[in-house]
């Protein structure tokens, strides 16, 4: 017999749908994010272990539900963020904020880790995120001047230019990895946080937490199920 859970990231765990359900819920509707240890004393879990590798399985449901393209007006940047505490060296993160016009505010936002820029990485995030057709506010440096001018416009910044938008993500981001995480997360783990990240700060463009909680659950219920061992030793590859 088969079950609601069956093939999802739900299945084979010893807790019940019916706590699932909480935990997706109680996520989606904490503005400020959540830790491992909140959700262990919140659903009274025996282990730390289980409450992170939860989270990680529902950050990567958030990756895959936040698949919506940027589009019209976009800035492109690269930037090197510090992790905190004595955990890992910078790391730098490509990063495409949306810009609404007239208006000037930030709409979509993506962010991926990178080990290094070149051409490849830029082009390949720009595939992923990017809806073909839009207009790109790039460096004056390589590897942007060699972005896929088939797929975009690109406008070159001027070095003396702000990039406003992008360091404010950036700071938000920050904070809000020291707050929740206090900034310790390894390296190998950060492309799910900025997954996460990116998927609150998307899906307030949406109507409700209702409507954030339908689009995590649908998200889950498509994840294939994984364990903390495959978690633990896979994500640097991811």
């Amino acid at each position: 017999p088969t079950s609601l859970t069956t093939n999802s990231i739900m299945h084979g765990t010893k807790k019940t749908l019916q706590e699932w359900l909480f935990c997706i819920w109680w996520l989606v509707s904490s503005d400020k994010g959540a830790s491992a240890k909140e959700l262990q004393r919140i659903l009274h879990l025996s282990s730390y272990q289980t409450a992170w590798t939860w989270l990680q399985k529902l950050r990567m449901a958030m990756a895959r539900a936040d698949c919506k393209y940027c589009q019209g007006t976009a800035e492109l940047c690269t930037e090197k963020i510090f992790l905190g505490g004595d955990r890992q060296k910078d790391a730098f993160v490509l990063i495409v904020a949306e810009t609404l016009l007239p208006s000037g505010i930030v709409g979509r936002i993506k962010m991926r880790h990178i080990e290094k820029l070149s051409e490849e990485t830029v082009n390949t995030f720009l595939r992923d995120h990017v809806a073909p057709g839009a207009s790109l506010i790039v460096p004056d440096s390589e590897p942007y001047l060699a972005i896929d001018k088939s797929r975009y416009l690109t406008v070159v910044r001027n070095r003396d230019c702000s990039t406003f938008h992008i360091e404010e993500i950036l700071q938000c981001f920050a904070l809000w990895l020291s707050r929740i995480h206090r900034g310790g997360v390894m390296q190998k783990h950060l492309q799910l946080y900025l997954d996460e990240f990116c998927f609150r700060a998307n899906a307030a463009m949406l109507p409700n937490a209702e409507a954030v909680f339908h689009l995590l659950l649908t998200s889950v219920l498509q994840e294939k199920p994984r364990s903390y061992k495959i978690l633990t030793s896979s994500m640097a590859k991811e």
